[in-house]
């Protein structure tokens, strides 16, 4: 409609849209926005679920695929990507996350009670091989009628059931086997990254050691020096009083009043204060 008023129509004349078809125009193009905030909550979901931030990546690897086969549906219908097939993305990517869920869930408690990796994440594609599969056939035989859908109303009907149908396919053909391959490898990747992490730790405890030994020896070879006295020390002459310079050997210092051996004037008066002040308390 844009495109042939532009061509047709005169300068003066324009073109807007309201009701219906203004809310459809301005919803377009947010694709992006929506998916984006739609694995954000399932991995927030899945994470407070399994208590890590690295199992649920497992599930939200297997949800692009899910979405490659809605798009190549709605492309090999020639189908508009509109905001009823954005609906039906958002009800996929929750399907595809269930199926990869049964597979992750089971895997994860093999692991966690010593089961080897690889084994652990195959037994578990097998165990539920089988429970995926009639989930998600009945599933789309279900959005057949909404594929196949005609009269009012069925290009919305078509826009929902087309993408979740060819989607649904994909998760079932190539899920159950991406889902276990997903899981071991975010594992190994997981363990790598801790080891890595682990043995920066250790050398940086190893080097802290080692700089904490250099230390306390460069102290040591140092401190015995550190209490000698230096070579220009000159030990200072002390003035003794006559009468005490004149005692025997057997008299020392503390038998003389302070008054006697300290003549300076300010430490005298320093000492008679603080002399004063306390006989006063």
């Amino acid at each position: 409609m844009e495109q042939i008023a532009r061509n047709h129509l005169p300068d003066n004349i324009g073109l807007e849209w309201s009701g219906l078809s203004y809310q459809e125009k301005k919803a377009g193009g947010q694709t992006g926005l929506v998916l984006t905030l739609v694995f954000l909550f399932v991995f927030l979901f899945l994470a407070a679920q399994y208590e890590s931030w690295t199992v649920p990546i497992a599930v939200l690897l297997s949800l692009p695929v899910a979405a490659l086969g809605a798009y190549l549906g709605v492309v090999i219908c020639g189908l508009e990507n509109d905001i009823y097939f954005q609906i039906g993305l958002v009800m996929l990517v929750g399907l595809a996350a269930k199926n990869a869920i049964l597979i992750v869930e089971f895997a994860k408690v093999q692991v966690d009670k010593g089961g080897d990796l690889i084994q652990s994440a195959i037994h578990a594609a097998q165990l539920r091989f089988r429970p995926i599969l009639m989930t998600s056939l009945a599933f789309v035989l279900g959005m057949l009628p909404m594929v196949l859908a005609s009269g009012p109303g069925s290009a919305s009907r078509q826009a929902i059931g087309t993408g979740v149908f060819f989607g649904m396919i994909f998760a079932i053909v190539f899920g159950i086997v991406l889902v276990p391959f997903f899981f071991v490898l975010v594992y190994k990747t997981k363990a790598k990254v801790q080891h890595k992490i682990k043995k920066r730790l250790i050398l940086k405890t190893t080097f802290m050691k080692r700089k904490n030994i250099y230390i306390i020896l460069l102290l040591s070879m140092f401190a015995p020096t550190s209490c000698k006295v230096g070579k220009s020390y000159v030990r200072p002459e002390m003035a003794l009083p006559d009468s005490l310079a004149q005692q025997q050997d057997s008299m020392s210092i503390a038998d003389e009043q302070w008054q006697a051996v300290y003549t300076d004037s300010t430490c005298v008066l320093s000492k008679t204060v603080l002399w004063n002040i306390t006989k006063t308390c």
